[in-house]
């Protein structure tokens, strides 16, 4: 059960970032449906959690300990895939950057750095932060949520935006795009877990998405729209000094645990072409990206990266080709797809 407990905080260390931690995923992905919030957030810790379970199973049976091997062979969904993680670096940076509001960038160039030094010690590393950080996370959360003003003032749903046929894509979009970029602890995780470790470790994780989704849009959806329309909502919200720094480190840790999920792939995929210092050139083209700005990654780049990973995931389930009238070869494993036995001998 620890095995369990420790790989459902990675994975969920993984999911949650500065964009859900700071409020503005929540306000972004779930606004439309602040009225039935309950049931919405429901249903995408339901998705994930499943999704989880599914992928890291499908990992087990193909033995795809990876990303890479996952990968192997398939060039232009690996520049794609890294890419993803390369956005996700970037944002992480940049909501950083909007945390401190410092003239000089100093915070995110240091976690930074201390990101590249724990993926150097690959899964392990990870797991060990995560373990510490993300049972924190979860007790902050509850801390600011449940102490956050809650004045007959305030006690008016507010919406971003009506409920319609996009706002569904794009919660839909947010469950494929948090799917895929946790991809690569989830393929190291495989080989580390039983298959009904596999399973409960996807239960659990839904089980602690679902109370920081419901918690954090119930806190936000009755507030009026200068807190909504702030680039990280839960730093505007009224509060004291206390729970002021603790909402900081709060995202601090959210973003650090979903920094190091997305530097672990890419290191490992950059050492492929830059013998000599990869995370170097990782580190750098992460910053660089992270100049665009928080409020702009998440809003024009994470809807795209929910596109790319549905994408991803759709042509993975489907099963590959053989000519017929050739033998068939033992296939290259696909996560979802099934084996093909080899023909006969004619």
């Amino acid at each position: 059960m620890k095995q369990v407990f420790r790989t459902s905080l990675t994975f969920v260390g993984a999911i949650v970032g500065a964009g859900l931690c700071s409020g503005r995923e929540i306000v972004s992905f779930f606004g439309a449906f602040a009225a039935t919030h309950l049931f919405v957030s429901l249903a995408v810790a339901l998705l994930l959690g499943a999704g989880t379970a599914v992928i890291v199973r499908c990992c087990q049976r193909f033995g795809l300990n990876s990303l890479g091997r996952l990968l192997s062979g398939r060039r232009t969904a690996q520049v794609f895939v890294m890419t993803c993680y390369l956005i996700t670096v970037g944002s992480m940076l940049a909501g950083l950057d909007a945390l401190t509001g410092w003239p000089l960038p100093l915070c995110s160039i240091g976690t930074l750095v201390i990101g590249l030094i724990v993926t150097a010690k690959r899964f392990s590393g990870i797991a060990k932060a995560n373990s510490a950080l993300v049972p924190l996370m979860v007790l902050a959360v509850l801390f600011v949520c449940l102490s956050a003003d809650r004045t007959p003032a305030l006690n008016s749903l507010s919406k971003t935006a009506e409920p319609n046929f996009w706002e569904a894509v794009k919660l839909l979009l947010y469950v494929s795009m948090n799917l895929f970029l946790a991809l690569g602890v989830m393929t190291s995780a495989s080989e580390q877990l039983s298959p009904r470790q596999a399973v409960l470790s996807g239960a659990l994780t839904g089980l602690l998405l679902f109370g920081l989704l419901y918690l954090l849009g119930q806190t936000l959806f009755v507030r009026p729209p200068q807190v909504t329309d702030a680039e990280m909502p839960l730093l505007a919200l009224p509060k004291g000094p206390f729970s002021a720094l603790l909402v900081r480190l709060l995202i601090w840790s959210a973003v650090f645990t979903t920094l190091l999920s997305a530097l672990l792939p890419l290191t490992e995929f950059a050492g492929e072409f830059l013998p000599r210092h990869p995370s170097a050139a990782v580190g750098a083209a992460g910053f660089l990206l992270s100049r665009l700005g928080f409020s702009e990654i998440v809003a024009a780049l994470y809807p795209v990266m929910g596109g790319v990973g549905a994408l991803f995931f759709l042509l993975f389930l489907r099963p590959p080709r053989a000519a017929p009238s050739e033998a068939v070869p033992e296939p290259v494993p696909r996560l979802f797809g099934r084996r093909t036995k080899r023909a006969p001998p004619g």
